[in-house]
């Protein structure tokens, strides 16, 4: 498998995320769901963040960058769904990673994006040949009409 031979930032990801008291296991498709989702250097920077919410100051130190570069990334990540941010009563910006089964996924898909194919990650109807949806990757979420109406 290639996901044995490669050590690389997805790989360090992976073992951050199986610091979560559900982890994440190591497969092929995990492998596949994280490279759609970060680029090879997010990865690695992620994988270096602590579990507890943490500040861009915070990150900045860890990845030894300056604060406005971290805060950077983290608005980035935090744009498309990956890390969930808060601020608080002092106006600072607080960063945390979802835990990987439930919420990780799903905060990323929360937001139509043009930067991947969503179709196929949730393995939707129009989804790409060869997609992930044979083997379960997401969950697809399928509001009824009858959710939709109380919703709407």
């Amino acid at each position: 498998m290639a996901h044995h031979t490669l050590r690389s930032g997805y790989r360090e990801l992976v073992e951050r995320l199986n610091r979560f008291p559900q982890g994440a296991p190591p497969s092929e498709l995990l492998f596949s769901i994280l490279r759609m989702l970060f680029s090879e250097r997010e990865a690695g920077l992620v994988a270096e963040l602590p579990i507890k919410p943490f500040t861009a100051r915070s990150a900045a130190r860890i990845w030894k960058l300056p604060e406005a570069e971290a805060r950077r990334a983290l608005d980035a990540l935090a744009d498309r769904g990956i890390l969930v941010d808060v601020e608080d009563r002092h106006g600072v910006s607080w960063y945390t990673l979802p835990p990987p089964m439930a919420g990780f996924f799903e905060f990323s898909m929360m937001r139509v994006r043009g930067d991947l194919d969503q179709q196929r990650l949730v393995g939707g109807p129009h989804a790409a040949a060869g997609g992930l949806h044979h083997q379960a990757a997401v969950p697809a979420l399928h509001v009824t009409d009858e959710v939709g109406q109380r919703l709407g």
